[in-house]
């Protein structure tokens, strides 16, 4: 395990042995190393956490914060991994709020990979060059949707870094426009990654063949995953 950062759990003599397989695209913008190491925290914690409990006396509140805190050391979107599902997420990353209304199970993602991979780090140096100074500005479609999920994720696909996404990797901008030719308002780039995405409704499923062909023409791998409540996601494993 590289890049190992500090943890705010107390330091004890317990030790784990752990074997990770990648499914996740390496730079992708998709989450894999964040949700790597979010689960690796829940399973951790679930396993030590009486001991550490008893022997350091911890309160189920002052250990879960404990946890919390480890995950945000280890990345501003891992706090959200431990949690999983639809959630607002604000602060750092450190404040996950789940929001309930929304069928989500009634949706499928699809998502093109291109072969150039967007490296996280590399982003964000050119990013913070080409952005010195970011301004605050309030989200109200999302405030909305928070108000009433039931109104659908119509309007609410935007991503920041789109555009400098697209400067570094021009072949993300050209799979992007074959999924937004036929999935216009619920398409985009995922996170600071490579990967497009385009949520596809039960009414829009004929238009998955086409789009999975378009984009592997274009040298694109091509999965389409059916989106999930946290609570099968964690049976999955």
């Amino acid at each position: 395990v590289t890049g190992v950062q500090t943890c705010a759990l107390p330091i004890s003599p317990l030790g784990a042995s752990i074997s990770l397989q990648k499914r996740i695209p390496v730079g992708a913008g998709l989450g894999g190393g964040s949700s790597d190491a979010a689960a690796v925290l829940r399973i951790l914690s679930g396993v030590f956490k009486t001991f550490l409990q008893a022997d350091f006396g911890l309160s189920d509140s002052s250990f879960q914060g404990a946890i919390v805190s480890a995950a945000l050391a280890c990345g501003a979107d891992v706090p959200y991994a431990l949690t999983g599902g639809l959630c607002r997420v604000t602060g750092v990353g450190e404040v996950v709020e789940p929001i309930a209304g929304l069928e989500v199970d009634r949706y499928s993602v699809l998502i093109g990979v291109p072969t150039s991979p967007v490296p996280t780090r590399a982003f964000y140096e050119r990013y913070r060059q080409a952005h010195p100074e970011v301004a605050c500005q309030r989200d109200e479609a999302l405030e909305a949707f928070v108000a009433k999920p039931s109104r659908g994720l119509t309007g609410l696909i935007e991503n920041d870094f789109e555009a400098d996404v697209v400067a570094m990797a021009p072949e993300v901008g050209k799979a992007l426009s074959v999924v937004r030719e036929e999935i216009p308002a619920l398409s985009g780039v995922t996170g600071s990654g490579c990967a497009v995405f385009a949520f596809i409704s039960e009414r829009e499923q004929g238009k998955v063949a086409a789009l999975t062909d378009e984009l592997k023409r274009q040298g694109c791998a091509v999965y389409q995953e059916r989106l999930a409540t946290p609570e099968s996601c964690w049976a999955l494993g």
